[in-house]
């Protein structure tokens, strides 16, 4: 497959990247002249970048998607369209494009920039959770084996998210222990979220386990002492009734 440079400074969403793109990877490993295809493609390129950066993302996907056809595994147009999908909500297209960018020619820096696809992963992971889906874990074990991704706030976040949704399926299938293990292991992943140590101090003491809850709710307590749905479920968990309510004779 012939070269193609286009020899200009080229706008896209992720900024302005200088250079030429090549259908070889970059590697410039045929110098033939570009065929009436090849030189079509390589304007629809640089139309789809202009588009992208004015925020036609409309247009600027159907001229991507015109050089994708000629240049199905060029890491710059795959690239460049996963920013668009990402733009128009569409995030496991985008992370199927940039996968595929990566794949090209075996080098991790193609693709998208590694702080855009952090974000890509915990958006696109964030979403699969909301939505219920099983997978949201996998695209949070990517983003935690990624240097780039520095975000452990927000991935522990959708972690324990992930973790809570579990607990939510075991205890509709009634299946208490393991609906207790998944808010365990939904507090232990984000110890901030105070609605995860209330779900599971809730748990244990609907299990009859009140020893268990006494002690979960003296750690949370530790760490969230000022919530007074915790201070009602030690009581509760004590057998000690709440303040301002009188024994029934």
């Amino acid at each position: 497959m012939s070269q193609r440079c286009a020899g200009v400074a080229i706008l896209a969403l992720g900024g302005l990247v200088l250079g030429c793109a090549s259908s070889g990877a970059g590697d410039g490993s045929s110098a033939a002249e570009p065929t009436p295809v090849e030189r079509r493609a390589q304007s629809a390129l640089e139309q789809a970048e202009v588009d992208a950066a004015r925020g036609e993302l409309a247009r600027a996907e159907e001229h991507y998607r015109e050089a994708l056809a000629v240049w199905p595994e060029d890491p710059r147009v795959l690239a460049g369209l996963a920013r668009v999908r990402i733009g128009r909500g569409d995030l496991e297209e985008a992370i199927a494009l940039d996968d595929r960018a990566r794949a090209a020619d075996g080098t991790p820096l193609r693709g998208l920039a590694p702080r855009e696809r952090c974000t890509l992963w915990l958006d696109a992971a964030r979403a699969r959770s909301a939505s219920g889906r099983a997978d949201a874990g996998s695209l949070l074990d990517r983003y935690a084996a990624e240097s780039a991704c520095t975000d452990a706030t927000g991935a522990a976040h959708v972690r324990a998210n992930v973790f809570a949704l579990e607990a939510e399926t075991a205890r509709s299938a009634g299946d208490a222990e393991a609906a207790i293990d998944g808010w365990r292991a939904a507090v232990a992943a984000d110890p901030s979220r105070v609605d995860l140590e209330v779900r599971l101090g809730r748990a244990l003491l609907d299990d009859g386990q009140r020893r268990e809850a006494v002690a979960q709710l003296g750690e949370a307590l530790a760490r969230h002492p000022d919530v007074l749905e915790l201070r009602l479920l030690m009581l509760d968990a004590l057998g000690v009734p709440e303040p301002g309510v009188a024994d029934t004779p």
